[in-house]
């Protein structure tokens, strides 16, 4: 979790320090996409793609719980996948 919100405080800071003032709501909005060319473009896909790592590695982090919580309520035989040490 704290690898996620790192990945997204990296790209939110990188976001407003490269458009300062016309820095939209939405980061992504921000960049040229394949219009921007040289060492801008390779920055700009490389934010996109931690962007993009970010929300894939945060998904896991929310269904996992919800996994462990639903699983038992549809079916009580099955064995949790989560094991809680007490």
């Amino acid at each position: 979790m704290g690898l996620s919100a790192l990945v997204y405080w990296i790209v939110g800071v990188g976001g407003y320090l490269m458009f300062k003032q016309r820095t939209a709501g939405d980061l992504l909005r921000n960049f040229g996409g394949a219009s921007a060319m040289g060492l801008r473009g390779a920055y700009e896909r490389a934010l996109k793609l931690c962007y993009g790592a970010a929300i894939l590695a945060a998904v896991p982090l929310t269904i996992l719980p919800f996994y462990s919580i639903v699983a038992p309520l549809l079916d009580p035989h099955q064995v949790s996948v989560v094991q809680h040490k007490g």
